[in-house]
């Protein structure tokens, strides 16, 4: 972002504008020069601290995958709009199996940094459970940003997690006399 400031120093000696931009501190140099009979310069460096209300980003959140089965990760990513260049972090927290409300303490959490609104994604869970699972994700804000948070049930933050689809395949020890020992080695793959 570039502020700017168009300053006006008045006969008094007073320094007054108004600046368009985010909030921060700005340094500038000012040099004002007399024409009278001595033509005489003066140079002053100074800082100008423009203070505003915060913006109030939001957050875009999006699942992945979708769906899946046990043993499978899964994820979410986070993106800010609206905000000052936000930086900040942003946690995630997993919510489910089958939690509808998010009420209960979530699965898994992590709180990642974000940099200039985004993006940012979790760490990857894997789950070991079937059913729905629901990422919620909340920006912690910074100086130029208020927070930001997202609900359970928002859109595109649901994942179905589905029983995993195992494939068996057994070796018999071959053929035995009557009342010999016969074997089966199974393998799930």
């Amino acid at each position: 972002w570039l502020t700017r400031i168009v300053l006006t120093l008045s006969v008094a000696g007073t320094i007054s504008g108004t600046p368009t931009g985010p909030p921060g501190t700005s340094d500038f140099t000012v040099q004002v020069a007399d024409t009278e009979p001595t033509p005489q310069t003066a140079t002053e460096s100074l800082s100008i601290t423009v203070t505003g209300a915060p913006a109030s980003p939001s957050i875009s959140t999006r699942a992945s995958p979708a769906s899946t089965v046990v043993g499978q990760p899964v994820s979410d990513g986070a993106t800010l709009s609206g905000g000052l260049n936000a930086t900040g972090t942003v946690t995630f927290g997993l919510y489910g199996p089958n939690d509808t409300t998010c009420a209960n303490p979530p699965v898994a959490t992590s709180t990642k940094p974000l940099a200039a609104n985004g993006p940012t994604s979790s760490d990857p869970f894997t789950p070991t459970v079937p059913g729905t699972y629901r990422w919620v994700a909340a920006y912690s804000g910074d100086p130029n940003n208020n927070p930001a948070n997202g609900a359970c049930n928002d859109a595109n933050e649901s994942v179905t997690i589905g029983q995993a689809s195992p494939t068996i395949s057994t070796v018999a020890s071959g053929a035995a006399p009557v009342g010999g020992a016969v074997t089966d080695t199974a393998t799930l793959a």
